[in-house]
């Protein structure tokens, strides 16, 4: 199962649902599918706690879509030879390193360095299924996470939490901060889009 640019690419998960895999990624529906796949075949609970785009695919944004589940290793308890079972019988590949050709959605496993997210003592839950539960930092955190890299999607996203949330953009600045060099420059620096949206990072 091979991406290519404009074609879809069709297979059923173990719960006999249709699945199709665009270029773009996957949808809200598309993922609850597959979660749900995945909690039904985890034998012990499992909590994921997820950056990038899915906390804004399930917030509803329009139009995105992910191929992966950014999930933070130090915010996360599962049991990794029973999420790997899980993964393997839901068509679901698991922490993969190198180019996947598969075409099916992935669970990666994140840890801090290039990517900061700052602390954070407080979770919302964004999905719940049987055993699994996956969760998110606080809106502030995601869009500090976000200002590192910047890229258009991550302004787009930005852009998305600030007006469904109305997060405390000084917080956010604050969050930016604590960041380590090199990813504090970076994110200080693209602090210039918040002002740009009319948000007082202090």
């Amino acid at each position: 199962m091979n991406a290519t640019d404009g074609i879809s690419i069709c297979f059923t998960s173990n719960r006999g649902f249709f699945i199709l895999f665009h270029m773009e990624g996957f949808s809200k529906n598309e993922w609850e599918t597959f979660l749900g796949g995945l909690a039904a075949n985890l034998r012990n609970p499992a909590r994921l706690c997820v950056i990038g785009s899915f906390p804004c695919i399930m917030a509803g944004q329009s139009g995105r879509g992910s191929i992966d589940l950014d999930t933070l290793r130090k915010a996360s308890s599962f049991s990794v030879a029973d999420m790997k079972q899980a993964c393997e019988k839901s068509g679901i590949e698991f922490d993969p390193s190198g180019f996947l050709e598969s075409g099916r959605p992935y669970i990666q496993l994140i840890d801090e360095g290039i990517v900061q997210t700052g602390d954070f003592h407080t979770t919302s839950i964004v999905f719940k299924d049987g055993n699994l539960q996956i969760e998110r930092p606080p809106i502030e955190n995601l869009i500090a996470s976000k200002l590192i890299r910047s890229s258009e999607k991550d302004l787009e996203d930005i852009a998305f939490l600030i007006k469904h949330f109305q997060p405390d953009c000084a917080l956010v600045g604050k969050i930016v901060r604590s960041f380590p060099k090199p990813q504090f420059d970076s994110a200080s620096e693209n602090l210039v889009y918040l002002k740009m949206l009319g948000k007082d990072v202090k």
